[in-house]
């Protein structure tokens, strides 16, 4: 479906606030706007976490899946590169 938002001819997302009520379709941007995460449709205006946190515009659920397939769980990717022993020097054979 395409955003709803007038003007708009982007894909949408469907957006609801419940069960109870009619679907509505945004675009990420057009969903966050109207305080829906862009990712899975609920809504969650207002809330500090949604509006203001690493993610904007993603709803707690949705990042913690993000955040889990962004890593792959090993710690190479955290290495530190602040100590004296970066980068190591080699020493030439003799």
């Amino acid at each position: 479906m395409i955003c709803e938002h007038e003007g708009c001819d982007k894909e949408g997302v469907e957006c609801r606030i419940d069960d109870e009520t009619e679907s509505e379709y945004f675009c990420p941007e057009h969903a966050f706007e109207a305080g829906y995460c862009y990712c899975c449709g609920s809504f969650w205006g207002g809330i500090e976490e949604f509006d203001f946190g690493r993610i904007r515009g993603v709803c707690p659920h949705c990042r913690d899946e993000i955040e889990s397939n962004e890593s792959d769980g090993s710690d190479d990717d955290e290495i530190d590169y602040d100590d004296e022993t970066w980068p190591i020097e080699m020493e030439a054979d003799e």
